[in-house]
């Protein structure tokens, strides 16, 4: 799904605050997307289930209460989701990341969580231009205000 699609479809899954939230996001702020990748659903929720454990047992410190209660909510909407296969795919702002979990075959929001940004969008900007330097590719592009600013391509 690539941006444009992804709004449109937060349009149509509008139901949450953190949905709208990050529909205004996309549309108003700069951002960096990533179309991201399929799996199946039973690897994907269960991956974020150890990583939202892990996050509450071991690295408690580092994440905010709000943080770590929509985590378990969307984790709940992931393990309860009848889907077969979920594409996860992220949004980066100043403030946030939010991950968005769809069904690959309905494209209808399953869940999603965000986390405040540990990092910049001009600090991920440098470690993307880092990452091509080193002869590997970059999956996100950047978005102001919904416009297509700057993807990153393989150096030939």
């Amino acid at each position: 799904m690539n941006f444009k699609e992804t709004i449109e479809n937060l349009k149509a899954n509008n139901s949450t605050p953190i949905v709208t939230e990050c529909l205004q996001t996309m549309t108003n702020d700069e951002v960096l997307f990533n179309g991201g990748f399929v799996q199946e659903k039973e690897k994907l929720s269960n991956l974020y289930l150890l990583r939202l454990n892990m996050s509450k047992d071991l690295n408690r410190d580092k994440f905010e209460d709000d943080e770590i209660e929509n985590w378990e909510i969307a984790v709940d909407n992931l393990m309860k989701s009848p889907s077969e296969e979920l594409k996860l795919s992220w949004v980066s702002s100043e403030k946030k990341t939010y991950l968005l979990f769809w069904d690959n075959q309905t494209k209808k929001l399953q869940a999603i969580y965000y986390l405040y940004s540990k990092s910049s969008i001009a600090e991920q900007e440098i470690n993307n231009d880092k990452i091509i330097e080193q002869g590997f590719t970059v999956s996100s592009v950047k978005f102001i205000n919904g416009k297509r600013i700057k993807d990153w391509k393989k150096n030939s």
